[in-house]
């Protein structure tokens, strides 16, 4: 069997003609065309940009398409046709959110007693105890940040037992590299003491903890249940 191949007329790519291009930096679109004027005319390149495109999250549709594909001129004309996402996007929800409790008594951690200057074997019982409240929650985003493929995200939740709020800022390429990412988180929590239904700023670590002492010897910590370790807020008094 003998198999002949005849080669066909070599086309390039003469103009690459965008569109739909609205509130996008057309920087950002150059930068992810994998083909450019002069270079010959790929299919895989042609889907490859496709793919990339979309991997921006910024456009609903991405079409490419080649002038005149049945002519026979050598150079031809690439259209890249782009459809823009919406940039602000806005969830919501309801729901209902219920706190068990805490153990009566238990044992605060070494490191928290060393920062706050107690004996590390002291045992303190807790008067905090179970609650239910209504929750709402509020997801505000909005994408295609000045022109680029950066994101600015809040999230926050609000309740009768607590209260968040964290924004946080994304930026898919370091210094222009798809390899590395960087982002940056702002967070705030208000947590409800249990029994005088005062609010006080708060937040959990793995290795820090703040508590304070009120006027009637008793002791506020964020400690988790059972565990002792910075947690949930709670009231404590010395026994």
């Amino acid at each position: 069997m003998v198999l002949n191949v005849t080669e066909g007329e070599q086309v390039f790519v003469d103009r690459v003609l965008r569109s739909g291009i609205v509130h996008t930096r057309p920087l950002v679109v150059a930068r992810e065309t994998t083909f450019h004027a002069g270079d010959p005319l790929d299919e895989s390149a042609l889907l490859d940009t496709q793919r990339r495109l979309y991997g921006l999250a910024l456009f609903n549709e991405v079409t490419t398409a080649v002038q005149n594909p049945d002519g026979d001129v050598p150079i031809k004309n690439v259209l890249l046709q782009l459809s823009e996402a919406r940039r602000w996007n806005v969830t919501y929800g309801f729901g209902l959110e219920a706190e068990t409790g805490t153990p009566q008594q238990g044992k605060i951690s070494q490191a928290s007693a060393i920062l706050l200057q107690l004996s590390p074997n002291a045992t303190y019982s807790q008067e905090g105890k179970t609650g239910v409240s209504p929750r709402v929650t509020l997801d505000v985003s909005r994408i295609n940040l000045r022109g680029t493929d950066n994101s600015l995200t809040l999230h926050s939740s609000y309740g009768l037992l607590e209260e968040v709020a964290i924004l946080t800022f994304l930026k898919p390429h370091f210094h222009s590299n798809p390899q590395f990412s960087e982002s940056a988180s702002a967070a705030t929590r208000m947590c409800r003491t249990s029994r005088r239904s005062r609010h006080r700023r708060c937040r959990a670590t793995t290795d820090h903890a703040e508590g304070e002492a009120d006027g009637h010897g008793h002791l506020r910590l964020p400690v988790s249940p059972g565990s002792g370790e910075p947690g949930d807020a709670c009231r404590f008094r010395r026994t």
